[in-house]
């Protein structure tokens, strides 16, 4: 009996210790993910406060201000502003073309921001080197084809979407080939946004195009070569 009442406290001191330490728990990860949560809603306050104090500088470029004057516009007055530089820069880099877009690309290159983009394409990070070959493709760096075309065969499936997409915004026909060979490791749900990619490279893509079509047919569909020509409609009218 009083090997029970033994067993019996032990049973129940596990309990309630067991008990605690699971409460105790729960309260860091609940502790743990506000603190979280707060950090990332600061810095976005942050950041967005900061933007405003660069955002001038677009309003110069689509003005056709003098180089010098949009870079003193650009030019870093805290440490922590370049990544904030960049982002202004790359998201109006998307709606632009012509001179303003010139004016911007020469910015990139003068505040090193293409150099640093370059030398992080060797980074093992992953989401480091998306994020430069993303950047890299935006300002349509012509000295980054290269170095992305050799890191092609390396990436995983997902990086190697990242990897073209950069590629189909610099928009060097000279990688058209790199899209058809990467084709053969792709699969049949992939090729239709692969053939989407090429589309940017307007008509010297459309032999590459058909090729893949005519290889692939069962990754084309009716619906989707709907929306294929749809697209080649578009581009055809830009």
């Amino acid at each position: 009996m009083l090997s029970l009442a033994l067993q019996g406290h032990f049973s129940l001191d596990m309990i309630v210790f067991t008990t605690i330490v699971l409460f105790w728990i729960v309260a860091i990860l609940i502790t743990y993910m506000l603190l979280l949560r707060s950090y990332y809603y600061l810095r976005a306050r942050y950041m967005a406060s900061r933007r405003k104090l660069y955002e001038p500088a677009i309003e110069l470029v689509l003005l056709d201000e003098p180089q010098e004057k949009v870079l003193d516009a650009l030019a870093p007055k805290r440490w922590g502003d370049r990544e904030v530089i960049l982002r202004v820069i790359l998201d109006s880099m998307r709606h632009l073309e012509g001179p303003p877009f010139d004016s911007l690309q020469a910015a990139c290159f003068k505040l090193g921001f293409m150099d640093r983009a370059l030398k992080q394409l060797s980074s093992r990070n992953k989401l480091r080197r998306g994020r430069a070959m993303e950047a890299l493709g935006i300002m349509r760096a012509h000295p980054a084809m290269l170095a992305i075309i050799m890191l092609l065969p390396k990436q995983p499936r997902d990086m190697k979407l990242v990897a073209l997409r950069s590629l189909s915004l610099i928009r060097d026909p000279f990688a058209l080939p790199y899209y058809e060979r990467e084709a053969e490791t792709l699969p049949p749900t992939m090729l239709p946004r692969l053939a989407s990619l090429m589309l940017e490279f307007g008509p010297p893509a459309q032999p590459f195009i058909r090729t893949l079509i005519n290889d692939r047919p069962e990754a084309f569909p009716p619906r989707v070569m709907k929306l294929l020509l749809q697209e080649t409609a578009h581009y055809a009218a830009l």
